[in-house]
């Protein structure tokens, strides 16, 4: 499954994003 986030502070790094999604599931990309 492909998702877009927007609206993020430009202190959102990719390792944060990951981090945060990955409670989730698995992440391939971000």
């Amino acid at each position: 499954m492909k998702m877009y986030v927007g609206n993020l502070a430009w202190s959102v790094t990719t390792e944060k994003l990951e981090e945060l999604f990955r409670q989730y599931g698995q992440v391939d990309d971000a």
